[in-house]
């Protein structure tokens, strides 16, 4: 069953593609894909408790809305407490809206996934952008949608995992884990430390919701859980050699993007970060960044800091004094007292600079994204000091 009446032909019509390209196109939309039941049982079940999931490394997260705060009256004399007032509202008005864009986006997908539950092949259609990509065009379940999709979707034809297949199902876990960076580890140490961890993947694979801490925390939980569940029934066959497996075990590339510009450009440096010029696997391009970036915030001066406090106006447009005292040694104290900036922090930053998305696109989204936690580590921070002020400035 088709998931539209568009298929790959149409776009080769359409877009006039290079035979090289429609053939590519043709490929993945003749390529048949069913639903994994176990995987949309257990996701049911827990959007029932609440929890959603969105495209990206957001992985898994539950349903909150938070109430909002009354406004304050403007005071001329001290107009600070209305401004800080209107901005926290806002935060939490805008906060709440994603959640429910969340959730009915999260309640879309599953509503598209139970309906093609039982058909016995399922094709997405394929269309080419003008640089080459190429890209399902399916908007709520397709095999390059969130981690939901990833998990739930599996091939309709199955192959024997034979000599070297049950190492791939290792290294796909492991590089969908995130604890212990075993996810940007050696192909080696990936695959020991699912021998290490068999036991607790079996278990995850067998009563998933008794071990949601495990799981859900994880970059994509449903490619992992779908990773585990293929894992335990290799091994229940007493010969993993001879288990037929449907799971598409996704190979992640090293920054690709940053590789292709490294490679076009010559720059030795950056072809260095980005595993190009003989470095192991364990090199990191945006690990790099964040120890960059921690340096340069525990530097900056005072002045530096003030010159980027936010620019309000009173109700009549008239530009107000500093809404917010600002100390940039105590911030420099905070970054080192938070353990610098993570990973997942820089990657959206790092990786969007490469396809030419602007900085204030970047920091938008750096800023609403529900897995980026920065902003609201320093807020903590700055509340348990008794400095709530700071940590308001740095979530705005």
């Amino acid at each position: 069953r088709h998931m539209t009446k568009f298929h790959g032909h149409t776009d080769r019509e359409m877009l006039k593609l290079p035979p090289r390209y429609s053939a590519s196109v043709d490929q993945l939309a003749s390529t048949p894909y069913r639903i994994r039941p176990s995987i949309l049982d257990t996701a049911q079940k827990l959007a029932d408790e609440g929890y959603m999931w969105v495209k990206g490394d957001a992985g898994m997260f539950e349903y909150k809305i938070d109430s909002v705060p009354p406004s304050l009256a403007y005071d001329e004399a001290d107009p600070k407490p209305y401004f800080i007032r209107k901005e926290v509202r806002d935060e939490i008005k805008k906060a709440n809206a994603r959640m429910r864009s969340i959730r009915m986006a999260t309640e879309t997908t599953l509503a598209t996934t139970r309906e093609f539950a039982n058909e016995p092949a399922i094709y997405f259609p394929v269309s080419c952008d003008w640089r080459g990509r190429l890209y399902y065009r399916t908007p709520h379940l397709s095999p390059q949608g969130n981690t939901f999709c990833k998990g739930v979707l599996e091939f309709t034809e199955g192959k024997a995992l034979g000599e070297d297949g049950l190492r791939y199902l290792y290294r796909f876990a492991a590089s969908v884990w995130t604890a212990g960076d075993v996810d940007k580890a050696e192909f080696e140490a990936q695959e020991e430390w699912a021998v290490d961890n068999l036991q607790l993947l079996i278990d995850i694979a067998t009563n998933p919701l008794d071990h949601l801490d495990h799981w859900t925390k994880t970059d994509s939980p449903f490619e992992f859980l779908a990773a585990c569940e293929d894992i335990r029934d290799a091994h229940a066959t007493g010969n993993p050699e001879t288990y037929v497996s449907h799971l598409p075990c996704r190979i992640d590339a090293v920054c690709s993007g940053v590789q292709h510009l490294a490679a076009l450009t010559r720059d030795e440096t950056v072809a260095a970060s980005v595993c190009l010029t003989g470095q192991t696997r364990g090199t990191d391009y945006y690990t790099l960044i964040a120890r960059e970036a921690d340096a340069m915030l525990a530097s900056l001066t005072q002045a530096q800091w003030e010159s980027w406090l936010p620019n309000r106006v009173d109700k009549d447009g008239n530009p107000t004094s500093k809404l917010y005292d600002y100390d940039a040694e105590q911030m420099a104290k905070c970054v080192v007292d938070l353990g610098g900036l993570k990973r997942k922090d820089c990657k959206p930053i790092g990786m969007q600079r490469t396809y030419n998305v602007g900085e204030r696109t970047i920091a938008q989204r750096w800023r609403d994204e529900p897995s980026r936690n920065w902003a609201q580590r320093i807020r903590d921070h700055y509340k348990a000091e008794g400095k709530e002020e700071q940590g308001k400035l740095m979530q705005w």
